[in-house]
């Protein structure tokens, strides 16, 4: 992870951006393909789930909740 971070900035900036809405668990999966964040609540991972979709509005993201099993 440390290595793609420094690497590609843009993943280090979705991650802290990520990270301001979460329950203190962003991480990034795999070589950086794919960040992710960890929520307790459904109802916090829907609220930022709205909020992150909107930050990232005309960028080349896709955003998605979904619940783990």
């Amino acid at each position: 992870e440390n290595v793609t971070l420094r690497d590609f900035p843009e993943v280090a900036d979705l991650k802290e951006m990520m990270s301001e809405y979460d329950d203190g668990i962003t991480m990034m999966s795999g070589s950086g393909p794919t960040v992710f964040s960890l929520f307790e609540e459904e109802e916090k991972a829907r609220a930022a789930y709205a909020k992150v979709k909107a930050q990232l509005e005309g960028e080349d993201y896709a955003v998605f909740c979904v619940k783990t099993l």
